[in-house]
């Protein structure tokens, strides 16, 4: 209970301070913005020790401990006496992944090579969970400064609108608190990836608008490759500052060899082991037999317990032909790229998590809102940040209220606000008219 409460004066101070800085200069609000993230989340974190062992957490470390011991956490044959060794001692322990070796094995490995090179790195500076949680906090507080720049740089709502985006989208987005420092965990990595490629293939500069960019791409699929989905954002960027075909090809392949060079050089270490686990863990994520953790298919499981799998796959179908006809239609790639993310994220994966689902919640509406009007802006806003409040504090009120069955489920209630804000978000952007688009024009 002090832990929420704690969180709500938190909340409040952090609003009215940005309020006093919002009019100040771009990079000034950049700054203070990633200050005041990491000043909110770190300060949450000192006051809640008792969240160190949750159950994911303890799998990051022991990822980061395995890696970082320069054992291949994707070859189960390599090094299994000292396997065996971690699987059981204090460091991590948890009785889920301790009751198995194979299951220890895989939640260790979970990953892609980059992130478990990054949880390596924060194993080696940190070492206790606190160390992990700071760590995942500073690269989000990181996200929210970018979050803050892609909002300035890119819509054309009013300061209003922008300022209560920069609150629930970053600084204090309860998706983020409630997957980041509530439940530890690093997706805020990958968005901040995406953002950051995002922010540099719109960049007047060749060097970023190239380079940079073809670095980001290549770090966010090697990190979580859900970033792949922008790829063709940066075709479409190419095109139009095109001065003939062979620039045009010229840039594609540089922005290429960059990216796959990166993807490639993160992956050669475990090849051709990395293979196996990462075929599972997708096959596993879509083709499971029901709906796990807080998939939105959950609710549909529920009440249609035969014909739900059919309903989502008309659904992917339907949302992903609408998207490409009007992407076409209207040449908004970016927001094809966007719904095509949240559409595998949050509808293909029928084993995803909040923290996963986020990672396109967040890109997602900050590329519609730059077409959205005004109040479908605020609307979508309005509950991104409603549903975020409720799956934050839903725990509480369930303790609170001693609600059972159903009403007892955190898992359930995830599910059920997931869903809401993804029929949400397809009703506005289906809603979208061309005269909100803005025609590019740019040249390098």
């Amino acid at each position: 209970m002090s832990a929420y409460l704690e969180l709500l004066i938190a909340l409040i101070l952090i609003t009215l301070l940005f309020r006093l800085i919002r009019k100040q200069s771009v990079k000034v609000v950049f700054i203070i913005t990633v200050l005041l993230s990491l000043l909110l989340r770190w300060w949450l974190i000192w006051f809640t020790p008792e969240l160190n062992t949750n159950i994911d957490l303890l799998m990051y470390m022991d990822g980061g401990q395995l890696t970082a011991m320069g054992i291949n956490p994707y070859d189960y044959n390599d090094s299994k006496e000292i396997r065996n060794q971690l699987r059981k001692d204090d460091y991590a322990y948890q009785e889920y992944t301790a009751q198995s070796q194979d299951i220890w094995n895989y939640c260790a490995a979970s990953h892609l090579p980059l992130t478990q090179f990054n949880l390596a790195l924060a194993y080696k500076l940190f070492y206790y969970p606190e160390g992990f949680r700071y760590y995942f906090a500073f690269f989000d507080s990181i996200l929210c400064g970018l979050i803050c720049l892609f909002i300035i740089r890119n819509w054309k709502s009013n300061d209003e609108t922008k300022f209560f985006a920069n609150l629930i989208l970053g600084i204090c987005s309860p998706f983020l608190i409630s997957w980041s420092i509530v439940n530890p965990g690093d997706k805020g990595t990958e968005t901040l990836l995406i953002l950051a490629f995002l922010l540099s293939i719109s960049s007047n500069s060749k060097t970023i608008f190239l380079y940079v960019s073809a670095l980001f791409m290549g770090l966010g699929i090697a990190y979580k490759a859900v970033a792949a989905f922008f790829i063709p954002l940066a075709i479409q960027k190419f095109w139009e500052v095109k001065s003939d075909l062979h620039s045009f090809f010229r840039m594609l392949f540089i922005f290429g060899i960059i990216s796959f060079l990166i993807v490639a050089l993160s992956f050669l270490p475990f090849v051709p082991e990395v293979l196996y686990p990462m075929t599972q863990r997708f096959e596993h994520g879509s083709a499971a037999i029901y709906p796990m953790h807080s998939s939105i298919w959950r609710v549909f499981y529920i009440l249609f317990p035969e014909n739900w799998r059919i309903i989502q796959i008309l659904s992917v179908a339907m949302l992903t032909i609408f998207s490409s006809y009007n992407a076409f239609k209207d040449k908004i790639v970016d927001l094809l790229c966007a719904n095509l993310l949240w559409i595998f994220t949050v509808m293909i994966l029928i084993t995803s998590g909040v923290d996963r689902m986020n990672m396109a919640f967040i890109p997602s509406i900050l590329i519609a809102c730059k077409y959205c009007s005004e109040r479908q802006s605020f609307i979508l806003l309005f509950i991104y940040a409603i549903t975020g409040l409720i799956i934050l504090f839903y725990p509480l009120v369930k303790n609170i209220l001693a609600l059972e069955g159903l009403l007892g489920d955190v898992n359930f209630a995830e599910s059920l606000m997931c869903l809401l804000l993804t029929i949400v978000y397809f009703s506005i952007v289906s809603s979208l008219k061309s005269s909100y688009v803005p025609q590019p024009s740019r040249n390098h």
